[in-house]
């Protein structure tokens, strides 16, 4: 209870005081000010992280061999990979083609363009380096090797297809490879030919290369 009645007594005011409107356009101002070094900073950094990425890439496809950090965008790590096919080196090749698969299906619907364009041409670079090999087996005295190579080019087209079934050259290239390897099931062995006196059945699941197209 307020008691006014005493004299003397002076009954006070809320003043209520908005800031005058240069200081507000002073303040709206300043924080565009900051976006805009903000925006400029991140742009710089962004371009000198390109600038370097370019740089590991351009030595790569000039056959240099640079570490790349697993966690490299998919163009290094894809550069990568290719230098690697690119020499031979398919073994140490296979974890950046999973990479980059990996990345592609574990985004799912959310994954963007670029991530499963690099994942389909990984997969199609990783199947045309294991097709190179299977023919260089096929000229060689390894042709037994050259079927399973085959095998794993096929599979690679295949997931290549699963995620784009529009691109074409995996399409070809399975073709060609469905024709150096046939897809046939293993008879199974009966006991008479198990024998070391029953007549050998030589038969390859390579009936040669194709030529031309059907």
């Amino acid at each position: 209870m307020v008691d006014n009645s005493r004299p003397g007594f002076k009954r006070k005011r809320l003043a209520l005081r908005f800031p005058a409107p240069g200081r507000i356009y002073t303040w709206f101002l300043w924080l565009g000010l900051l976006a805009t070094v903000a925006g400029l900073i991140g742009s710089l950094v962004f371009l000198q992280q390109t600038t370097a990425d370019n740089v590991i890439i351009d030595k790569l496809e000039k056959r240099n061999d640079i570490a790349v950090d697993e966690q490299a965008v998919p163009q290094v790590a894809f550069a990568r990979l290719r230098f690697l096919t690119a020499i031979g080196r398919l073994d140490e090749a296979l974890p950046w083609v999973e990479l980059l698969a990996g990345r592609a299906s574990q985004t799912g619907s959310a994954a963007s363009a670029q991530e499963i364009a690099h994942a389909v041409y990984a997969l199609y670079n990783m199947g045309n380096a294991r097709l190179r090999h299977a023919i260089d087996l096929l000229g060689s005295s390894k042709t037994d090797e050259a079927p399973s190579s085959v095998r794993l080019a096929k599979d690679y087209y295949v997931r290549a297809l699963r995620l784009d079934p529009s691109f074409w050259s995996a399409r070809y290239n399975l073709d060609i490879a469905s024709r150096l390897v046939r897809d046939l099931p293993q008879a199974e062995m009966t006991d008479d030919e198990d024998s070391p006196e029953a007549p050998k059945r030589f038969w390859t699941d390579l009936p040669g290369l194709p030529k031309g197209l059907p």
